[in-house]
């Protein structure tokens, strides 16, 4: 299951529950696997220049190479910038999660 965190300046107007609508997409066309993403946004009110950054975390698996995260990266940079004005920074990262990282449903 992705992790996705939007960071951003809250001077910015984002329609974030649109914009992790299609993260989840864009990633479950890379991959059919991926399944949903646990999606969470910080606006912030403390910051030097308004900007936003997209950070998606994913599982390594071995479908999951280079060119894949390649893949994957241009994608999302091309779909935040859908939803970001050109006025603003904009920033995306993919990247593994830890080899120790575990998810649960939250029933223990």
């Amino acid at each position: 299951m992705p992790q996705v965190d939007l960071k951003y300046s809250n001077d910015i107007k984002i329609n974030d529950s649109d914009l992790f609508q299609a993260v989840e997409q864009c990633i479950n066309e890379l991959d059919d696997g991926a399944g949903c993403c646990k999606c969470r946004a910080y606006p912030s009110s403390s910051y030097l220049h308004s900007h936003v950054f997209l950070t998606v975390s994913i599982i390594d698996k071995p479908h999951r190479d280079e060119d894949f995260m390649r893949e994957l990266l241009q994608s999302l940079r091309d779909l935040g910038k859908s939803f970001i004005s050109t006025e603003y920074h904009f920033s995306v990262e993919v990247k593994f999660l830890s080899q120790y990282y575990e998810s649960s449903n939250g029933i223990y």
